[in-house]
């Protein structure tokens, strides 16, 4: 991954965080021109995103669930309890302010079923004027 964050002008998206070191990224390679794209991304990352990268027109949605859904999701996935704690102590506070801020263009709930996630999604992106492919 070094020699990715590295390459600056091919680097569309970066974030790490701080607790567990952990980074994430996306290049530009993974994307074309007429291209609309969805990235799952921490307050940091979108900050550097709207910093380093003003030439992409970025709708920012916040999606919101409640914790113990999330906790339930997670060790379903099999996760580790040990991990699932970390991880929730490591993010709740930053999500928490980030929401605080309003520093985003829509919020959802992502406790129903993924249709109407999706309903959610296309009606933000519908009131930004973005039209989806059907």
């Amino acid at each position: 991954m070094d020699a990715i964050v590295a390459d600056k002008d091919n680097l569309l998206a970066f974030t790490q965080f701080p607790e567990t070191g952990y980074r994430y990224c996306a290049t530009t390679k993974s994307i074309s021109d007429d291209t609309i794209m969805s990235y799952i991304i921490d307050p940091a990352g979108l900050d550097w995103l709207r910093d380093n990268r003003p030439d992409i027109k970025i709708i920012s949605i916040c999606t919101e669930l409640e914790e113990d859904i999330i906790v339930q999701r997670a060790k379903k996935r099999g996760d580790n309890p040990d991990a699932i704690a970390a991880r929730l102590s490591s993010e709740s506070n930053m999500f928490d302010t980030f929401i605080k801020t309003g520093m985003y263009d829509a919020k959802i709930y992502t406790g129903e079923s993924l249709n109407n996630i999706y309903m959610h999604v296309d009606a933000v992106l519908s009131a930004c004027n973005i039209k989806t492919p059907k």
